[in-house]
């Protein structure tokens, strides 16, 4: 600290109101962030306005008689800093350095974000205390409310939606289509998408699965497009169906190539058709019935027929006869061609929906979350959580409302939306489908309308009655479920509506996922991996196996716990751990079903059919958690196994086959859902 007769050496900064006596506080605070950011918008303001202050930024020193003489109203604050509503519109557009952008101030975006939540609405009186909370404070550069209330930011409406709940709760949404622009705006993630069905002896992508192959069909590539007549190069013709990757076997290896799905046809000149001369002309196109062939891209020579061709009939062969019939409007075999020549790609989505806690316990506050995600991206990318969108929120407003405006976003571009595609540079018609929806046991319960695990049909997936668990009942479907629904809404007894409820597991109300086209809350939902293998099963293998074990197994437990070699695994289980199994949770039985049969082998009072069980169970895990690729034999090896572990499991008279635990049902879901839904 300088001092010079009597006085005292004070440096200070005027816009932060920062006053120090060492001069290395004052170069540490101009280095800090608040201070940067204030004194570049002040300096940006006072600019503006074509105005010039004498008074430093940053001023070095000033000497008072002592500290308690210095008052700090007398620091000069530019006159137009957040008073004048006039200039709290200013086109924050000129302010290339402002980190706060479009929002010209920490303060301002706190203030805006505080005003504009939809969840809980702020009335002007209570906006008018907190202003003058602030002012009390002496906050520096309070905006005015009106400025904080009008503000807009360009573009920012058509990303963000607003919804109403059924109690006329307001909330906010991140419109899908509006994130689907910017998406595919960005070349990195464009380039990446997966566009193609993909046909191979393994599954690793959702593009490999069944609802991909079967649903999302390609329609363009290299100028081709789905329904355009071509030339092979063997001099058959034909049209486009679609195209799909395919894996090609050859001497130098396996290759993944392109492929066309072409309808084979006849030109009105072939000799075929020389019969029937008088009902053809030279825009006719004749498709052969049953006649579908997959050929490499390369193999197309070209466009076999003009665009604007004509098809009226279908060629039909028996036995060597010709014959030609009349094609109705209904028939696969009505093409039309592209005459725009824009590409069309069907772009399928992920959505996800959990609960999350609002409080730092992780307890308590459950906010419901709804996310998307591309499912074209690789599945390297699709755990990173830049790839996860978040689209909305609330602790309020139930999930199936939650998704309405959602859902009614995402039908309203069904049949595409023209944008950019940053792949090629060009513009292209996306039409996006949701593909799978991802969600727990309990999430899964309230978005299909089901009563939940405890009801006497407690799986969400079939009807099975909780009688007998060890089975699978008949898979549930919209169309079922809308009925019971119906017969619900229409039953005026409320004793009535319950017996409906009890011998069906559907519970009222309205719900919006059943109404999208290409999409179920009972088929197209992964099973819950964690329930299915680690938690149900597991937790209550452990627990009966806890509850046999003597005195003297417990302590051979703990022992070969403690001197197990762990150096491979992320984490590990000590003896003081395995004595509060009870507090397991996902990642603990995780690490302990991967070396429960090495453990329990060593201790005597476990029977034989135990240990069997926790071998077969830990096979399980190993299979379902391991990353891909999946071989077809290795999902009907995981099919045989589970049937082997519910086998084992009433063998030895175990308490989940006893009581009927909910855990055996939901694993036989494994082998099916990841066929047909890998993800």
């Amino acid at each position: 600290m300088a001092e010079s007769e009597g006085t005292e050496r004070v440096f200070r900064c005027e816009y932060c109101k920062f006053r120090t006596f060492r001069e290395s506080n004052i170069q540490r605070h101009r280095q800090s962030k608040r201070h940067k950011t204030l004194s570049r918008l002040c300096e940006w303001i006072v600019t503006s306005d074509d105005t010039a202050t004498s008074t430093p930024i940053c001023a070095e020193t000033f000497e008072v008689d002592s500290y308690e003489d210095y008052d700090i109203s007398d620091v000069c604050i530019p006159e137009n800093i957040g008073v004048n509503d006039e200039e709290d519109n200013t086109n924050f557009d000129q302010c290339d350095e402002n980190i706060w952008y479009p929002f010209p101030s920490k303060i301002f975006f706190l203030l805006y974000t505080l005003c504009h939540s939809g969840p809980r609405p702020m009335s002007r009186e209570t906006k008018k205390f907190i202003w003058f909370i602030l002012e009390e404070l002496n906050v520096p550069d309070i905006p005015s409310i009106e400025s904080v209330s009008q503000f807009s930011v360009p573009g920012f409406e058509d990303l963000i939606g607003k919804g109403t709940a059924s109690d006329e709760t307001p909330f906010t949404y991140i419109k899908p289509s509006a994130l689907i622009k910017l998406l595919l705006g960005n070349p990195k993630i464009a380039s990446c998408i997966n566009r193609f069905p993909t046909y191979k002896d393994t599954l690793h992508h959702q593009c490999e699965g069944k609802k991909w192959q079967s649903e999302f069909p390609a329609s363009h590539v290299k100028g081709y497009f789905a329904g355009d007549p071509v030339l092979l190069s063997n001099r058959e013709t034909g049209i486009i169906k679609s195209f799909m990757k395919k894996v090609v076997n050859s001497m130098a290896g396996s290759t993944l190539k392109l492929h066309a799905v072409v309808h084979k046809t006849v030109l009105y000149n072939d000799p075929l058709l020389r019969p029937f001369s008088d009902i053809l002309n030279e825009r006719s196109l004749v498709p052969m019935r049953d006649s579908t062939m997959v050929v490499d891209v390369d193999d197309i020579v070209g466009i076999s027929h003009p665009h604007d061709y004509q098809i009226s009939h279908v060629l039909k062969l028996v036995n060597g006869d010709v014959y030609l019939e009349d094609i109705t409007q209904d028939e696969e075999l009505l093409f039309s061609p592209n005459t725009s020549r824009i590409p069309e790609v069907y772009l399928p989505i992920n959505i996800y929906a959990d609960d999350t806690s609002g409080n730092k316990s992780k307890q308590w506050n459950s906010y419901h979350v709804l996310s998307m995600q591309l499912a074209g991206l690789p599945t390297s990318e699709k755990d990173k959580l830049k790839n996860v969108h978040f689209v909305s929120t609330s602790n309020i407003v139930k999930p199936n409302e939650l998704f309405q405006p959602i859902v009614d976003d995402i039908k309203s571009i069904r049949d595409g939306i023209c944008t950019l595609d940053a792949c090629t540079g060009k513009e292209a018609i996306f039409k996006p489908r949701i593909a799978i929806g991802i969600f727990d046991s309990v999430m899964g319960s309230k978005l299909s309308n089901h009563l939940g695990a405890t009801a006497n049909h407690p799986c969400r997936i079939c009807d099975i009655d909780k009688s007998s668990l060890s089975h699978v009942g008949t898979p549930r479907t919209k169309a079922t479920v809308k009925e019971i629904i119906k017969e619900l809404e229409a039953t005026e007894m409320e004793s009535d509506r319950k017996r409906i409820r009890r011998e069906s597991g559907i519970k009222e109300g309205d719900n919006c996922l059943l109404d999208i086209e290409d999409f179920s809350p009972y088929s197209d939902t992964p099973q819950d991996r964690l329930h299915a293998v680690l938690i149900n099963p597991n937790k209550n293998l452990l627990s009966e196996i806890m509850a046999i074990m003597d005195e003297n197994d417990k302590a051979i437990l703990g022992l070969s716990m403690e001197e197990f070699d762990w150096t491979s695994f992320e984490r590990r289980l000590t003896s003081k751990s395995m004595a509060h199994y009870g507090s397991f949770i996902g990642r603990h039985y995780k690490l302990w079903v991967q070396v429960a049969p090495f453990h329990l082998a060593r201790c005597n009072s476990i029977p034989i059919g135990y240990i069997q069980a926790y071998c077969l169970l830990s096979e399980i895990a190993h299979l379902v958690y391991r990353p891909g690729p999946y071989l077809s034999e290795e999902l009907e090896h995981l099919k045989l196994i589970i049937q082997q572990f519910i086998s084992k499991l009433t063998e030895i008279g175990s308490a989940l086959i006893r009581y009927k635990n909910f855990g055996v049902h939901t694993i036989r879901f494994l082998s099916v859902k990841m066929r047909n839904v890998l993800c």
